[in-house]
């Protein structure tokens, strides 16, 4: 006996959930956990069994709120455009910190607006890494990262 209609809860795997029901073939439906909260919270005796058995008769009466659950090449994409986002974020903090560290010893770096004056933060690192030797640990270590962290943006 195949089920007429699957209604599950969204939450944290209820994407992947989604995914593999209809994978299977089932006529599952994503419920918005919000709405079916309101509904369930007025229930006297609050547990997974009563949760269930409401979240049941919901779906056989048709009341609730169907969210839609994305794609898995939206899902990819998403994934991919929210790395770049992290890298370009760990950058810009990266070159904050260093501007950070280097006005308390008087230096102070130019803005950085585009690629070719990234490389310019980096040779600017290079040479006030020669003032001090506190601030040639710490910058031997940074240009590397800085360098690995523009690379992986630009490639994302």
């Amino acid at each position: 006996m195949v089920p007429q209609r699957i209604v599950h809860e969204s939450g944290q795997i209820s994407i992947w959930l989604q995914r593999q029901l209809e994978d299977l073939g089932l006529p599952a439906i994503c419920n918005d956990a919000r709405s079916a909260h309101k509904v369930l919270s007025a229930k006297l005796n609050k547990s997974d069994r009563s949760d269930a058995e409401g979240l049941a008769q919901l779906a056989r009466i048709g009341w609730f709120t169907a969210v839609h659950v994305r794609s898995v090449d939206a899902d990819r994409l998403r994934t991919i455009i929210g790395a770049r986002d992290r890298f370009v974020r760990l950058r810009m903090e990266i070159e904050a910190h260093m501007r950070g560290i280097l006005k308390t010893f008087g230096i102070r770096l130019t803005t950085i607006g585009n690629g070719r004056q990234r490389q310019r933060f980096r040779d600017q690192l290079s040479v006030a890494r020669q003032s001090d030797p506190a601030l040639a640990v710490i910058i031997d270590h940074v240009l590397p990262s800085h360098e690995a962290v523009c690379s992986a943006a630009a490639a994302l």
